[in-house]
């Protein structure tokens, strides 16, 4: 999701032919509900925002409703990872200080971006 945020969509996970099909097929069929929240704030976050307004968001809020406490909320073991793997999404006061400093990367960047994070 980063690489089509940062302009350069190439599927290693499917044979989708866009970041759009290869979500919606994922979510549809279960096999990424589990990490709704992980993807939702990765797309509310960055660039590929707008993703959320049509059948990607969809099929997200669906997960969410569906997930019925099997969800990898963020006091799963895997945020931390995440936090690691993508600190410019994640971590609100390095948001914060890299947009201050017109650092942080284009993908990064959301239009909503003063709502998508918190500043911890």
């Amino acid at each position: 999701m980063t690489r089509y945020a940062a302009g350069a969509f190439k599927n290693y996970a499917s044979r989708q032919p866009n970041i759009q099909a290869m979500l919606n097929s994922k979510l549809s069929g279960h096999p990424l509900m589990p990490f709704a929240p992980v993807l939702q704030t990765v797309l509310a976050r960055t660039s590929a925002g707008p993703l959320l307004e049509g059948t990607v968001g969809v099929h997200l809020r669906r997960a969410l409703e569906l997930g019925e406490g099997n969800l990898v909320l963020e006091a799963h073991a895997i945020w931390p990872a995440i936090h690691v793997l993508l600190p410019e999404v994640f971590d609100g006061a390095l948001r914060l200080q890299l947009e201050t400093l017109g650092a942080l990367p284009a993908w990064a960047k959301s239009s909503t971006d003063h709502l998508a994070y918190s500043y911890e």
